[in-house]
């Protein structure tokens, strides 16, 4: 699971405990669906754009489009130069969280980049209804996990690579979402120049499989409205936000516009999605095949991490290719709001020093 959100399961998980202990099971959501592959992820159906900010270089907007039958939402910040460099930026999914968390990224790139940069952060899906977007109702339409996610980012490939005419594609990934960048790099291999993993996974938990037994539990906790409701209603509290913020992501505290984010995009649209990630579906089955494939071998790869973060993440490097593990002072495990300075200097020489190992190939 996500370190973003592991402390927010760790004591949602003992509240759901206490409510499926001390109620009776008739409670409890029916679950009969197997968590096996991705194409047995579904759980079946019942049933524009503005400008945030702009510069004399720059302009960033919240923009929709189409996915299927879901109105979806992401940031697109266009330099009003040309530009055929993009950086794709993947959130975290947890309580209050969807593609804000790259504000910080996006306006100290535009800002100290030397070159011209397309920047585009999608909102997963049932993630941006704080903008506008359609939630997420395992009800009333079916979802797979992690391939839902990736094909809705997908979907705006057609816009951001063909009307764009991006040549060069950095995308860069938050945390226990890790998985969704790995599918859309092996994926999309024409498409993703170069990888990005922020604060993810360890190597073993990335392809290790999750067992089926414990995310059906987690799913019937986070999803039962007898027990769900009251555990969100507890952790989307501002004082657990911030407490759990200060404990276990930051390496001092949380700002006030963390926290006026975080509150500001949480609701009860947003717990499904929320719910899903934190069962486990996203990193339920192995992901080793992705890792180790040839075209993601040859993917240029960095893995970011902060050093207050302890975890150990040498077996990336060890096992792929063209992977370096870098880890930033000061930082635990939200990198991109922590010291976004530090942040973007290090992706810039990532992709300086990719770019120069590639034409020394060519020679």
């Amino acid at each position: 699971l996500s370190t973003m959100m592991a402390p927010f399961l760790f004591l949602a998980t003992h509240v759901l405990l206490f409510f499926n202990n001390n109620f009776a099971d008739g409670f409890v959501v029916p679950y009969s669906h197997s968590i096996l592959k991705e194409s047995q992820l579904l759980f079946q159906a019942t049933a524009v754009s503005k400008e945030e900010s702009s510069s004399s270089t720059t302009t960033t907007t919240i923009d929709y489009y189409r996915h299927k039958d879901w109105k979806l939402t992401y940031r697109y910040s266009r330099p009003k130069e040309k530009s055929s460099s993009l950086l794709l930026l993947i959130h975290p999914v947890g309580i209050g969280l969807n593609s804000w968390f790259w504000d910080k990224v996006i306006s100290t790139w535009q800002s100290t980049s030397t070159s011209p940069t397309t920047i585009v952060a999608p909102d997963l899906i049932g993630c941006g209804t704080q903008y506008g977007g359609d939630a997420w109702n395992p009800s009333e339409q079916g979802l797979s996990f992690p391939l839902g996610w990736v094909e809705g980012v997908e979907a705006l490939f057609p816009t951001i690579f063909e009307e764009e005419s991006v040549k060069d594609c950095t995308l860069v990934v938050q945390g226990g979402l890790a998985p969704v960048g790995v599918l859309l790099a092996k994926r999309n291999p024409n498409c993703i120049t170069r990888l990005v993993l922020t604060s993810p996974p360890t190597w073993k938990e990335m392809i290790t499989d999750f067992p089926s037994s414990e995310l059906q539990r987690n799913y019937k906790f986070l999803t039962n409205p007898w027990s769900a409701n009251p555990a969100f209603a507890l952790l989307e509290q501002e004082s657990l936000i911030r407490f759990f913020s200060n404990a276990f992501l930051f390496s001092d505290t949380c700002d006030d516009e963390w926290m006026k984010n975080t509150q500001r995009a949480t609701s009860r649209e947003m717990r499904l999605p929320v719910a899903a990630f934190n069962a486990g579906l996203v990193n339920h089955r192995s992901f080793y095949d992705e890792l180790t494939a040839n075209d993601l071998q040859e993917t240029p790869t960095l893995v970011l991490t902060g050093c207050d973060d302890k975890r150990d993440r040498s077996e990336y490097p060890q096992m792929m290719k063209y992977c370096q593990w870098k880890q930033l002072r000061n930082c635990c495990n939200v990198l991109p709001w922590e010291s976004p300075t530090e942040f973007c200097n290090a992706l810039q020489d990532f992709i300086s020093n990719s770019e120069e190992e590639k034409r020394n190939q060519k020679q």
